[in-house]
């Protein structure tokens, strides 16, 4: 099994290996696709989860009518999280 960093710095070679054995080389563009995506929402993921943090911390030194505001906007984001 091959690592995915290596597929990602070698397409060329891994497509090379996959023509040579008779294999899809357009399964190499699929694998890296997924790959895309999956980081792209892991990114999006880290970010809302960063932001949630952040608002909590903010939520410790808040006014009371400011809580309120706050802790729905952290709601929204767990909603998203």
């Amino acid at each position: 099994m091959l690592d995915i960093q290596f597929i990602r710095e070698h397409a060329d070679v891994v497509k090379e290996s996959q023509r040579k054995r008779g294999e899809s080389v357009g399964l190499v563009d699929e694998v890296l696709r997924s790959d895309d995506l999956r980081r792209t929402a892991l990114k999006a993921f880290e970010e809302a989860r960063a932001e949630q943090k952040a608002i909590g911390k903010k939520v410790a030194t808040a006014s009371a009518e400011e809580k309120t505001a706050l802790i729905a906007e952290t709601k929204e984001l767990a909603s998203k999280v």
